[in-house]
């Protein structure tokens, strides 16, 4: 495992109990360390985990910026969604959110904790296929 990812999987450590200790930042390839995280969905948690700590400051303002980002896009995912159950209601058809920003929500406390690129529901076929033809 690389300096990066070790250092990615502490820093997801600290951000689910904030005692855990980060390793030295100093030999940190902060380009690398920004694209794993980006790669693996968790810049949020990365930039949650470095707010106390010394880090350049090209990487903070890169870190800010991805999690507005990231904020944003789980409002309008939030919305979309709320919209979309909406319509299954409408029609008498349950559904279930999967995943995106509402599983952040319930694991994390925070709809932008983990980024999310889409929403994902699920619904029983066999109640689909009623409401549709009744």
């Amino acid at each position: 495992m690389t300096i990066e990812a070790e250092f990615l999987v502490a820093a997801a450590r600290r951000f689910l109990n904030p005692d855990a200790a980060l390793p030295d930042p100093k030999p940190i390839d902060w380009t690398a360390l920004l694209a794993l995280a980006a790669a693996h969905a968790v810049t949020p948690m990365l930039s949650a985990a470095l707010r106390d700590q010394s880090i350049p400051e090209a990487v903070q303002q890169t870190l800010r910026c991805a999690l507005e980002e990231s904020v944003r896009r789980s409002l309008a995912q939030t919305g979309e969604l709320a919209r979309v159950a909406g319509l299954f209601e409408e029609r008498g058809i349950p559904m279930v959110a999967l995943k995106g920003p509402l599983l952040s929500h319930y694991l994390y406390g925070d709809l932008g904790a983990r980024t999310s690129g889409d929403i994902d529901c699920w619904r029983n076929g066999k109640t689909l296929r009623e409401s549709t033809t009744s």
